[in-house]
């Protein structure tokens, strides 16, 4: 602070009149009041609100469904829909194929229950959805638009704005039995915003193979959604803890890994979803008891973690040519 000033004439200090102390301290006492007036402006939202860091408080819905009705699967995602919208969540996603079931089906039969993107069940669901103002995550048998004879393990994200379908993904990575059933799907899917979290879509055996989540990774991903129907220990076990997380860590995104938890004459479905943030903790972990329905919750916020820009930028893609070999594992 300096010296406060003061007026000398011919070695006198001469005294400051007290009109204009008074007018000193009256200009003094408004400018302090300016400072503490309290602002009539809206003040600025919480981080987590913000543009800059938005939140999504999502839900995932463990359970059983009816094997091949449509009708009965309807009504229970529709309520599970429901009940999530009425805890405050914001996006609801089912296991593999929960229009119609995961189950001991011939392929006539699953066949029979295809339907095309557009066709009534969705358009029945995305209702739903509007209603609720929800985004639902749903499994269904995709109908190929230009041949009858294809058939895709596909899921279609609906929207609350109008109910319309703004995702949807065919599986790639089919295993085992599904390729006597499906066609694999040929693309990954687009990567679109929900309440400013960029999400996209995986389905079940797609995320035991690496390479998939990474290309999620580099679209911008950072909430990867993963339907899926697996069976009982060890294998679930493996995956839902070891490779679930390990993808969610190596890329630096969220990974929500959503199985059924349902008997039946083919193989039951132990439970044990998960949700994964990019530093491997679980925020939703299922339970693993048989034929009940639960639906867990959990608010995802990226910016709370590193940007994955620096682990993917780290990469040398022009070393990883045998990645692009389909015949590297038979060399020696």
């Amino acid at each position: 602070m300096r010296p406060p000033m003061r007026m000398r004439v011919a070695g006198q200090t001469v005294a400051v009149t007290a009109t204009f102390v008074t007018l000193l301290v009256g200009i003094m006492g408004v400018l302090c009041t300016a400072l503490v007036v309290p602002s009539t402006s809206t003040p600025p939202a919480p981080n987590h609100l913000s543009p800059q860091h938005p939140s999504l408080k999502m839900a995932m819905w463990q359970g059983f469904v009816s094997i091949g009705d449509k009708e009965a699967n309807i009504a229970v995602l529709s309520e599970g829909a429901r009940q999530a919208a009425s805890q405050g969540a914001r996006l609801i996603m089912y296991p593999e194929l929960a229009l119609v079931g995961y189950g001991n089906m011939t392929v006539a039969e699953v066949h029979a229950l295809a339907e095309r993107v557009d066709g009534p069940s969705l358009q029945r669901l995305g209702q739903v959805a509007k209603e609720a103002g929800i985004y639902m995550l749903v499994g269904y048998v995709e109908r190929d638009e230009h041949n009858a004879s294809i058939i895709y393990d596909a899921a279609a994200l609906l929207s609350p704005e109008d109910g319309s379908v703004i995702l949807n993904y065919r599986k790639m990575q089919l295993s085992g039995i599904e390729n006597d059933f499906f066609t694999p799907g040929q693309k990954f899917a687009d990567v679109v915003e929900v309440d400013g979290i960029r999400v996209g879509i995986l389905i079940c055996y797609d995320i035991s193979i690496p390479e998939t989540s990474r290309i999620m990774a580099l679209k911008k991903t950072s909430l990867l959604l993963v339907p899926t129907a697996n069976g009982f220990p060890p294998e679930i076990n493996a995956i839902a803890l070891i490779q679930v997380p390990s993808r969610a860590v190596s890329n630096f995104i969220h990974v929500a890994y959503c199985n059924y938890a349902m008997s039946n004459d083919w193989s039951p479905f132990h439970g044990l979803s998960k949700l994964y943030d990019p530093m491997g903790e679980a925020l939703i972990t299922g339970a693993t008891q048989l034929d009940t329905i639960n639906i867990y919750y959990a608010d995802i916020q990226p910016s709370k973690y590193p940007d994955p820009c620096t682990i993917l930028r780290d990469r040398r893609p022009a070393t990883y040519a045998l990645l692009t070999d389909p015949h590297a594992y038979c060399l020696s």
